[in-house]
């Protein structure tokens, strides 16, 4: 099995303690992709890390409101255990997806298309 990334925008609540992000775009699994990613260090990835922007972690109260799963959910952490992070889609959209499958580039042509200070939860699995 290997590192798979899915990309949560959030559509609500970016400034309080319940994030809602109802779409998530699961990219399809690409290393070099990744590597330009910060939160993939430390999962199995293959390659240097290289990542294009930094990303930050949520604080202690907030939450992700998400399909997870079976359901919806509130979420904290990603299936490994660890913090949720997330990036403004400004620093996501750097990601050189030139190379990448043609489902990757429209998920990146959507980033890029967000406002830029909409927050991107990277829910690593």
């Amino acid at each position: 099995m290997g590192l798979e990334l899915t990309l949560i925008p959030i559509a609500y609540g970016a400034g309080t303690h319940l994030w809602i992000g109802h779409s998530r775009i699961q990219l399809d699994s690409d290393y070099a992709l990744f590597a330009q990613i910060p939160g993939c260090h430390g999962r199995g990835e293959q390659y240097p890390r290289k990542p294009v922007a930094e990303s930050r972690k949520l604080d202690h109260f907030t939450e992700v409101g998400t399909w997870v799963g079976e359901g919806y959910k509130h979420v904290r952490e990603d299936p490994y255990g660890l913090p949720l992070e997330y990036m403004l889609a400004k620093g996501l959209g750097r990601v050189d997806s030139s190379d990448a499958s043609l489902w990757n580039k429209a998920a990146f042509t959507f980033i890029r298309a967000l406002p830029p200070m909409t927050p991107v939860v990277l829910w690593w699995n």
